[in-house]
């Protein structure tokens, strides 16, 4: 059967994989610029908010809404590489 077969090479179900990988996507996307939880919640499938912040802590280990304070500033981070550019 696949699932068995894809549990065997991968190390976990399918539907655990594609919800794993759904949440990394929901992460990368509440670093960009003005995303809102709601939006990217609704953008990677979840159609309730209190569910996909339960799913969200589990994967990563942290809200949604920390999880994206804590996103590096980047242009502190140009400022940052562009002082350490010898010249």
């Amino acid at each position: 059967m696949l699932a068995e077969r894809f549990a065997a090479v991968v190390g976990e179900p399918p539907m655990t994989y594609v919800a794993g990988w759904r949440l990394d996507v929901a992460a990368r996307l509440l670093r960009e610029p003005g995303a809102s939880v709601a939006a990217v919640a609704h953008r990677v499938g979840y159609g309730s908010l209190p569910g996909f912040h339960r799913a969200f802590v589990r994967r990563h280990g942290t809200t949604p809404g920390a999880w994206q304070r804590a996103a590096p500033d980047p242009l502190a981070e140009a400022t940052h590489l562009a002082e350490t550019i010898p010249g």
